[in-house]
């Protein structure tokens, strides 16, 4: 009753074992009534022949039967194991190649950051230390590209730079 519940969830070759356990039980609860009737009455003599020439068959199938069951079941949970194994392989390898690219789209956008923002602040620092030290050009001034706040630290340099050499320039003349 449990077995035949499960239907939908069975191959064909588990519903066929199934099916021939289910006839072969059958008979062996019939041979087993016969058996026990016998016991009960004079027959029991024939105790040992329906013993020996029909429940020993019998239960030798049905062990035969429970057998070829259980390889099955055992092939398909192998089968579905192997089938598992292999899929957490290939997400293992897709996880190992997405973690790659991201590291090298990481390295890329480090260099890219010092490209774009390291190199504009080093040009600034190196200019503001050629007037610090007194041997600057008053008339160098720094590209000014963008609207960030680079672009605006170079520019305010640039008009700090343009009212010091004003001034100097006045002091001169």
């Amino acid at each position: 009753g449990k077995i035949k519940g499960r239907g939908e969830s069975l191959t064909f070759e588990q519903s066929d074992a199934i099916a021939e356990f289910d006839t072969v039980y059958k008979a062996y609860v019939k041979t087993l009534a016969e058996v026990i009737a016998t016991h009960g009455s004079d027959k029991w003599r024939l105790d040992s022949d329906t013993i020996r020439n029909h429940l020993g068959p019998l239960v030798e199938r049905i062990k035969k039967n429970l057998s070829a069951l259980v390889a099955v079941i055992r092939k398909g949970s192998a089968d579905e194991s192997n089938g598992l194994f292999e899929s957490v392989s290939q997400t293992s390898s897709l996880i190992t190649t997405c973690c790659g690219i991201c590291l090298i789209v990481g390295i890329a956008a480090a260099i890219l950051i010092v490209m774009v923002v390291v190199k504009p602040i080093k040009q600034a620092v190196e200019a503001m230390r050629d007037i610090a030290q007194g041997d600057g050009d008053l008339t160098r001034r720094l590209k000014v590209q963008g609207r960030d706040e680079i672009a605006q630290l170079a520019s305010a340099f640039n008009n700090f730079a343009e009212k010091i050499h004003a001034v100097v320039s006045k002091v001169i003349s």
